[in-house]
């Protein structure tokens, strides 16, 4: 069924751009002339120079002056770094330092009006009695209250020697360019005006604005910015029609190929195409997508690849473990049979035939265990208690048997302190149980089994630190790197048929239930050589 309505093509839609572009140059010309003044307005408020300093304040402080903004819109205005001696450090008109001004001395730049001041100047030229004076008249501005207030006068000879004075304090002598900076007249063209600021290590240093006011025929060029801009505007306009179409054309259709191409190789079961290329944002989301989707179907391949392999080395691993203690009971049940065995010695057979399968017993209840945890329905049953005194009484429950029987050294840390926490009583002792059996099961007489309990702060959350370790023989390296992965064991334990290697990995299960993790810290780490940490 096709769609109702009309469908308007590309070429319909740049038609209508057209004539729309077209009515609206009108406008644009209006639109022109407020943005002339606009920028006048700009440039006026771009020589505020104490909001200038309030915004790239952090520049100056870090000393980074080459993005310090002044003087760009007019491109005759800049500014002048210098230091507490008055020489200069930078200048953003030529940063080779060759075509600025001499540096200044301590005098002249107490001369130069601060961006801050309340004082002007005023120096007014005079002859009395055939000889020329110089009249420096100092007030403070207008604030709104007042009239603006004479703070003192200085009566100059024509060397600018001082004749008389009502300020306090005087210098008996000004140089001509300290007396055109007090009065703010331009020097080389240019108003200067200074500040102070302190770098980041401390340092203090001038800055000074030379800016160049703008003259009539500036003005007047900045009035033809309009025409210029609606000339131009009619110029380009039909190149860029032009291009326009030819550009929608492109952007559209080579992203519709390279998509379709990608697609074709994905159902031919490919995973590694890559969409290049621009496009409407439309596409390059499209792209995002494509990309997403292959990730996630190479993710779910090697995940899928990875539990395949996962299930046939356990497959292989459980026929191992339980391919030794059957050989030994199917050969010893045999020879019972056969009545090969002498009577004396039929009752150690059967002894064996029995352990052998205590063993079986062990291991299939090992594997339930280990299924049983990695099933996603499976659910701890918490409550509340003291961990503390759990940890403590666990440890003394295992006393006896490791400084008695095995002739090790106990040593453990737990606070006194009552710190209440969510655990499975049950299958938090399970996994205590596996780590220390694995301890106990390698560690030599004499060696120390730490056990310690602490309540840190980390990543903004209480956790509790559990460690137990030993400092007895470093496990190999080859084994720490997947001691907690299922079916690992040493080649002692494997040799004996001792061990499923499912211990460590259920009790790795057992805390990340918990909401925690498990890890054998490096050797020496932790106060021994052997040493698991347990975050809850």
């Amino acid at each position: 069924m096709k769609a109702m309505g009309t469908k308007k093509s590309i070429f319909t839609y740049i038609l209508l751009a057209f004539l729309f572009l077209i009515a609206t140059a009108g406008f644009l010309f209006g639109v022109a002339t407020v943005l002339s003044n606009f920028v006048m307005q700009r440039m006026q408020e771009h020589y505020n120079y104490e909001i200038l300093l309030e915004q790239q304040s952090g520049l100056l402080e870090q000393e980074n002056y080459s993005k310090f903004r002044f003087g760009k819109l007019s491109g005759r205005d800049y500014f002048e770094i210098l230091d507490t001696d008055g020489r200069l450090i930078y200048s953003s008109k030529d940063q080779n330092k060759k075509k600025t001004h001499a540096q200044y001395d301590l005098e002249e730049l107490t001369f130069i009006p601060d961006i801050t001041s309340e004082n002007y100047v005023i120096a007014e030229k005079t002859k009395e009695d055939g000889m020329k004076r110089t009249v420096i008249s100092v007030y403070s501005y207008y604030d709104g209250s007042t009239e603006d207030t004479l703070q003192g006068i200085l009566l100059l000879d024509e060397d600018n020697n001082v004749l008389y004075t009502t300020f306090d304090r005087w210098q008996e002598h000004y140089s001509n360019r300290e007396l055109k900076f007090w009065a703010e007249e331009m020097v080389d063209g240019y108003n200067v005006r200074k500040a102070e600021f302190e770098t980041k290590n401390g340092d203090w240093r001038y800055i000074l604005f030379y800016h160049k006011p703008m003259t009539e025929q500036d003005y007047s060029q900045i009035a033809r910015i309009p025409y210029y801009f609606f000339a131009a505007f009619l110029l380009v306009f039909g190149i860029i029609l032009y291009l326009l179409v030819r550009w929608i054309q492109n952007q559209f259709q080579k992203p519709l190929d390279s998509l379709e191409r990608a697609l074709a190789e994905v159902a031919n079961g490919s995973r590694t195409q890559v969409l290049e290329g621009g496009g409407p944002e439309e596409f390059v989301r499209i792209y995002d997508s494509f990309h997403k989707m292959q990730e996630q179907i190479a993710e779910s391949e090697e995940k899928r690849m990875q539990l395949e392999r996962n299930k046939q080395k356990m497959i292989a691993d459980i026929s191992h473990d339980l391919k030794t203690p059957i050989t030994v009971i199917a050969g010893y049940t045999a020879a019972l049979q056969d009545d090969v065995i002498p009577k004396d010695m039929q009752k150690k057979y059967l002894y064996v035939i029995h352990k052998k399968c205590e063993m079986l017993s062990e291991l299939a209840n090992t594997f339930y265990s280990y299924s049983e945890l990695e099933h996603p329905d499976y659910v701890l049953k918490k409550s509340e208690g003291d961990i503390c005194e759990y940890l403590r009484a666990y440890l003394a429950g295992r006393y006896e048997e490791i400084v008695s029987v095995h002739g090790l050294d106990l040593d453990f840390q737990i606070p006194e302190e009552q710190i209440m926490w969510q655990y499975d009583e049950v299958q938090l002792k399970r996994g205590f149980e596996n780590i220390v059996a694995n301890t106990l099961k390698y560690a030599k007489k004499g060696t120390k089994i730490y056990a310690s309990l602490e309540k840190i702060q980390m990543d903004g959350k209480v956790r509790i630190q559990i460690r137990i370790g030993d400092d007895g023989m470093p496990i190999p390296q080859e084994i720490r790197e997947h001691i907690f992965e299922p079916f690992v064991v040493g080649d002692e334990a494997r040799s004996s048929g001792q061990g499923s290697g499912l211990g460590m990995a259920i009790s790795k299960k057992i805390v990340e239930l918990h909401g925690g993790s498990v890890c054998l810290l490096p050797a020496g780490a932790g106060g021994g050589t052997n040493v698991y940490e347990i975050l809850l």
